[in-house]
């Protein structure tokens, strides 16, 4: 029963999928569709968060959430950076006793991930990290974007 219902699935889905990708969809439709005026949803993300969301490496001002999320970042980045400092040393001793830098399969590339990782938790001057800018833009951007785009698809092909 499990394979006929599989394979219901799949031709059901072969059988959309040329709507679907009917039209070519690149970063740039997305991104005219989320900043369409009259969006409400691009305008509950501007109410909720502020300009963050318009322009979130230079916003023109800081809201309340940014201010704490200021206060909880520095303190994450505080409490990350005193982690990495004592893992650091721990595997300096390890190695200095070993004789293996990297050792257990890890590159050397292991440190500039590390680092990178630790840079994404220190706030921006508007106070959020650039991991939460990453997750805001993909939400306002992509998200939107394409939730939009996919509508205005569906209903042209509706109409069609």
């Amino acid at each position: 029963m499990k394979k006929e219902l599989r394979l219901v699935g799949v031709l059901a889905l072969i059988l959309c999928s040329p709507q679907i990708f009917a039209e070519e969809v690149n970063f740039q439709h997305l991104s005219d569709a989320a900043k369409r005026s009259g969006d409400l949803s691009r305008q509950m993300l501007v109410m909720i968060f502020g300009d963050i969301v318009n322009n979130p490496l230079h916003p023109t001002h800081t809201t309340m959430i940014g201010e704490l999320f200021f206060v909880f970042n520095s303190l994450i980045a505080t409490i990350a950076l005193f982690w990495f400092i004592t893992v650091t040393l721990r595997q300096m001793v390890q190695a200095g006793h070993q004789g293996q830098v990297f050792r257990s399969g890890r590159s050397p590339l292991y440190p500039v991930t590390v680092l990178l990782g630790f840079l994404s938790l220190v706030p921006t001057s508007s106070g959020w990290s650039l991991s939460q800018l990453m997750v805001l833009w993909a939400a306002s951007i992509m998200g939107v974007g394409s939730a939009i785009a996919k509508r205005f698809n569906f209903s042209y092909n509706i109409k069609n």
